[in-house]
């Protein structure tokens, strides 16, 4: 869930502009001879979004000889990276050196610190990682002004105020758990960016994300802030920050639910292009329809569209008096804090973008994701859905609550 609509208004900062480091990590090389460089936000069949500063140059793909970005490097890393043999020490090796070779500097920590999880002894992961050997052997990490054993400093780093922080090309993951699971979590939140815009970047034409997006993981609840009602997870976006209690472990729908309103938050009401935002019901119901879609093991998952939650439909399909589309078009957050008829709120919201993204053999697909690009240019409210779906309210409500039942039947 997400923190009300008030608070995001009141305490959302403008990001912070990259560093000029940052500028200049993309190449594109034109066939006329000239090189430009800067930062590639949006990339399709016909056109590649170039930022410069902060300037964006529109370039026709027809006159592009070459191109050399993050973002395309980060692909292949996801797909090199899920295509790993288990326990393969080498390959994973090779991986971390490639990471370094492209740039992805974060994401080859991330490698060698798999290939330390394989043999904590590995000499060349530590030496990649900066490690000092000790002086009776092993190994020794920095911690503060000292260099301590990795067993010791897992017992600090326990503690909520010593939690590890692990960073990636778009998160800063902090977690008191298990190195091992918060390498996996840190891995994760990589993969379901990646994912994400993979099933929806080109409807929503969405922007590269330039500010680190934080994630918390707490592994008791001691230290998780509680907002009320025993919530195991939310979304704050006055930080722009996702907290989860993962007691027992981590929970991929729990966190992949969370992280979808992070990303539609920074990408919608947060980038620098940014003018609207994603209203509330949408953002619950895109959330369950992500954590829906998981599946792998942890430090391997994925997202795939098209799944389905049966418990929502269910739900959906046995109350005697389902809210109407018009009542939910006008959830708000706190709606969905709320304990009256909450699992009916919840179930609602996914069974509408799971029928306006499947139902009907996807008759309403590309408009409701132009609805949704409206969104982003703050174009979002209940009368621009129905003007976007372009059929009679009575007529489409009729078939989506259908939709519910038929899907509560299989």
């Amino acid at each position: 869930m997400i923190l009300p609509i008030l608070v995001l208004l009141l305490a959302a900062g403008s990001p912070s502009p990259p560093g000029p480091g940052e500028r200049d990590r993309d190449e594109v090389r034109l066939k006329d001879g000239r090189v430009l460089r800067g930062r590639v936000v949006y990339e399709d069949e016909g056109e590649i979004l170039l930022r410069v500063g902060s300037r964006e140059q529109s370039i026709p793909v027809r006159q592009v000889d070459s191109l050399r970005s993050v973002a395309r490097s980060l692909g292949q890393w996801v797909e090199r990276h899920r295509a790993l043999p288990k326990g393969d020490r080498a390959a994973a090796a090779g991986l971390a050196r490639w990471c370094g070779a492209e740039g992805l500097e974060a994401e080859s920590r991330l490698e060698w610190l798999g290939v330390l999880a394989l043999a904590p002894g590995d000499a060349e992961a530590n030496e990649a990682l900066g490690h000092r050997r000790a002086p009776g052997g092993g190994w020794l990490l920095p911690y503060k002004t000292g260099w301590w054993p990795l067993e010791r400093l897992e017992k600090v780093r326990a503690e909520w105020n010593d939690a590890w922080e692990l960073e990636t090309e778009h998160y800063l993951v902090r977690t008191n758990l298990g190195w091992k699971t918060a390498l996996d979590a840190a891995l994760d939140m990589e993969f379901f960016l990646h994912d994400f815009f993979r099933a929806f970047s080109r409807e929503l034409r969405l922007r590269e994300v330039e500010e680190p997006m934080k994630v918390d993981l707490h592994r008791d609840p001691s230290s998780f802030p509680e907002i009320g009602s025993n919530r195991p997870s939310y979304f704050d976006p006055s930080e722009n920050r996702v907290l989860l209690r993962a007691t027992g472990g981590v929970h991929p729908d729990l966190l992949y639910h969370e992280a979808t309103h992070q990303v539609l938050f920074t990408t919608a009401a947060r980038a620098r292009s940014g003018t609207g935002a994603v209203p509330d019901w949408l953002s619950e119901g895109l959330a369950e329809y992500v954590a829906a879609g998981v599946s792998g093991e942890p430090g391997r998952l994925s997202f795939t569209t098209g799944a389905r939650a049966g418990h929502h439909f269910r739900e959906h399909a046995r109350a005697e008096k389902p809210y109407d589309l018009s009542r939910v078009l006008q959830f708000e957050a706190a709606d969905f804090l709320a304990s009256s008829k909450s699992p009916l709120k919840y179930a609602q919201v996914y069974t509408l973008v799971h029928f306006c993204l499947h139902g009907e053999e996807g008759k309403f697909r590309d408009r409701f994701l132009a609805f949704v690009a409206g969104a982003y240019r703050g174009q979002g409210s209940a009368t621009d859905f129905k003007k976007a779906i372009g059929e009679r309210e009575e007529a489409f409500e009729r078939a989506w609550h259908a939709y519910a039942r038929a899907g509560a039947a299989k």
